[in-house]
């Protein structure tokens, strides 16, 4: 199966603007810019409607990337913590001294809250 193209809004309103040249017919232009003139029709009819033209579909990759970098940092604490789960429950000396290795990457707030206890903020 054929992977779907993607065209940018520039390139749509150009190709829109080329269709209202006086003796330019939707599949001419089509075949020139190698669309097919449906598309070309849609995108021309998306321009006229009074909504944002051409706005895509979903959510920015900005955004999308922003999200996916949070949860992969709140995933990898909840990875560590696990692993460490059990240095946390033995003796005092070995809990401080893994709490002093790990001080600069994590603070109190990440720490997970045993069952039963409120956690302060």
């Amino acid at each position: 199966m054929a992977k779907r193209r993607r065209f940018s809004a520039k390139f749509k309103r150009q190709a829109v603007e080329l269709t209202r040249r006086p003796q330019a017919s939707v599949s001419q232009v089509a075949q020139k810019l190698g669309v097919n003139a449906n598309v070309l029709s849609c995108w021309r009819r998306e321009l006229t409607k009074p909504s944002k033209a051409f706005t895509g579909a979903g959510v920015s990759r900005d955004e999308e990337l922003a999200s996916l970098r949070r949860e992969l940092a709140r995933v990898k604490k909840e990875r560590f913590f696990a692993r460490c789960g059990g240095v946390l429950r033995q003796g005092i000396v070995v809990k401080y001294a893994m709490i002093r290795h790990h001080r600069d990457q994590y603070t109190s707030a990440d720490l997970p809250v045993p069952e039963g206890l409120a956690q302060v903020t």
